[in-house]
């Protein structure tokens, strides 16, 4: 089989072990110039890995490929397709190598020369990536933060929460519940909007969501939606493909494309984002939270094929209060009104512990 003439690695980097430190993919780049001379661009697929079967498959792909070759760990023998899986790179073609560890996949490529090698080998992979956070269940939720002047995520922790939806919702959620749960198993892109009165349990319901399933949840800080609209914020939700991000205290955000005469470019790359071929590439969700009515909503998010479902919390019926008083065992009087979860979890009028307090939300 023709091969790529290998070359020392680059400066320090005296092999694929000392390419990657944590979500570091300095290494890579380095490695890439050194083989090619040439300053790459990526695409980065954080905490996720690739199938044991990807490099046989690679081989058989790119068998009659000038450049098709291998790097591992010194200590490895470096006979092709034998790669062990967690940790290598491979260069499949001049200007594209893809580098794999326990922590991250990374198409490195020259955007003026083969962004479209990139594109196809990303095409080619998307079935195989393994998402690490299904085997850690602890890291599921992450927040957008900015370094130098680049996104990156942040693990958060999520406190456990209880929830049982027909017991805190009123029972015209429970259908829209369903929808939501069903619609995070499927590969489709799509909005999900969820506003109404303070204490209704909006944010309860999404750290519900997070305990209760596998998908990795993105969480954009309110500071930070302006984001939304910047040029490199597309590529970099492109290493995430599948994701969940949750917007809190968006109605903002979510109005309508042109007001005063100024484009709202955000709410341009949600739609973007959520519909159409960008949507199918990167099957992103937007879960969307604010404690206010509709308004002023751009009206294409609610198309359908879009929007997924869309609730308003109200507070919770007299007959489930009480219900909930009874169930959760809750030192008040009966209820002669509706009220909301944050008003029944945290009676402060007869010393409610904060022990119930803390239950719900992100306190």
């Amino acid at each position: 089989m023709p091969t790529f003439q290998k070359q020392p690695y680059p400066h320090s980097v005296r092999s694929v072990s000392d390419a990657f430190t944590g979500h570091n993919s300095i290494v890579p780049l380095k490695l890439f110039y050194g083989l090619f001379g040439e300053i790459c661009s990526s695409y980065k697929y954080l905490n996720y890995t690739l199938d044991e079967k990807v490099p046989k498959l690679l081989h058989e792909k790119y068998f009659k490929e000038k450049y098709y070759t291998h790097f591992q760990s010194e200590s490895e023998e470096a006979s092709c397709p034998k790669i062990e899986r967690r940790l290598y790179c491979v260069i499949l073609k001049q200007y594209l190598l893809l580098a794999v560890s326990k922590e991250e996949v990374i198409i490195l490529y020259v955007k003026d020369k083969n962004v479209k090698d990139a594109e196809e080998l990303k095409g080619f992979i998307r079935p195989y990536l393994i998402n690490n956070d299904k085997d850690n269940e602890s890291e599921r939720l992450y927040m957008v933060i900015k370094e130098d002047s680049c996104c990156e995520l942040q693990s958060m922790q999520v406190k456990d929460i209880t929830i049982d939806i027909p017991s805190f919702y009123n029972d015209d959620f429970l259908p829209v519940h369903q929808i939501v749960k069903a619609s995070l198993q499927n590969q489709s892109s799509g909005l999900i909007i969820l506003h109404g009165l303070h204490g209704t349990g909006k944010t309860s319901y999404i750290k519900h969501l997070i305990k209760t399933t596998t998908h990795r949840f993105i969480y954009v800080p309110g500071e930070m939606v302006e984001i939304l609209a910047q040029p490199s914020f597309l590529p970099f939700l492109s290493r995430y493909p599948g994701s969940i991000l949750i917007l809190e205290d968006c109605e903002e955000l979510l109005r309508q494309r042109q007001t005063n005469g100024t484009v709202n470019s955000s709410i341009i790359n949600i739609l973007n984002m959520t519909d159409g071929l960008l949507g199918d590439g990167l099957q992103l969700k937007f879960i969307c939270t604010f404690n206010a009515p509709i308004k002023d909503i751009d009206k294409a998010l609610l198309r359908k094929g879009r929007l997924i479902a869309k609730y308003n919390f109200g507070k919770l019926e007299t007959e489930k209060v009480n219900r909930l008083i009874m169930t959760q065992n809750l030192p008040m009087p009966k209820a002669e009104a509706p009220m909301s979860l944050a008003d029944i979890f945290n009676y402060q009028e007869q010393g409610f512990d904060q022990e119930h307090s803390k239950r719900l939300g992100f306190k």
